[in-house]
């Protein structure tokens, strides 16, 4: 239903379970014999930018995601009013992207495969990757930054955090359009150590490829 995309970045108050607010190294995961980094160390800034605080999300944070929402489309999808991004956020875990004041500058946004209340062909085409391969995973809904935030690595570093939120888990799963291409987002994502598992097309304008990354600890 929503593509993750690096041009947004680069688909409850209560802290998420797994979430830590510091971020972590890189983490080896081997897959079939193949060794690659899954993770990326969200603190390797360069010296003069310092990551921005990550926290969990708070129900006062809606309006401010609700906006770079808006400024991030058509990479993540188009919500008409606050409250439906609102319900989105309810459904998962949300991690924010805060400045030195609090503000938040970019989100993240989990939901836990088989919330059927979250209407999406793509965490159904997801979950069935899942029943065929017998692994266990959580699912990207949208990650988006503020414009004036892009380029900060602030999609890393969130990223960094989702996998810490998707611990116990064995993967780590999103989609990218293909069509229309959005090839900066791919790049992205498999520099992160996400490799494509499928591709589906549901109309003529519409293609997105799906991607995994293995989640250790």
């Amino acid at each position: 239903m929503r593509a993750t995309t690096l041009e947004a970045c680069s688909g409850g108050s209560a802290e998420p379970h797994g979430f830590s607010p510091h971020p972590r190294p890189f983490s080896r995961s081997r897959e079939k014999g193949a060794h690659f980094y899954c993770r990326i160390d969200a603190a390797r800034f360069p010296p003069h930018q310092a990551p921005m605080p990550i926290r969990p999300y708070r129900p006062s944070d809606l309006s401010a995601l609700f906006a770079i929402n808006q400024a991030s489309t058509p990479g993540v999808g188009h919500e008409d009013r606050a409250e439906g991004l609102g319900k989105l956020i309810d459904m998962g875990t949300c991690i924010v992207a805060a400045d030195g004041k609090d503000a938040p500058q970019g989100f993240i946004n989990l939901i836990t495969p088989g919330t059927m209340a979250y209407p999406s062909d793509n965490l159904r085409w997801v979950e069935d990757w899942m029943a065929r391969e017998d692994v266990t995973a959580h699912y990207v809904d949208r990650i988006a930054i503020a414009p004036d935030a892009r380029g900060a690595r602030l999609g890393e570093a969130l990223y960094n955090a989702a996998f810490d939120a998707a611990s116990g888990r064995a993967y780590l799963t999103c989609e990218v359009n293909t069509d229309p291409d959005n090839p900066g987002s791919h790049r992205f994502h498999q520099r992160l150590g996400f490799r494509e598992i499928g591709r589906k097309r549901y109309r003529a304008n519409y293609e997105v490829a799906y991607y995994a990354c293995p989640v250790s600890d």
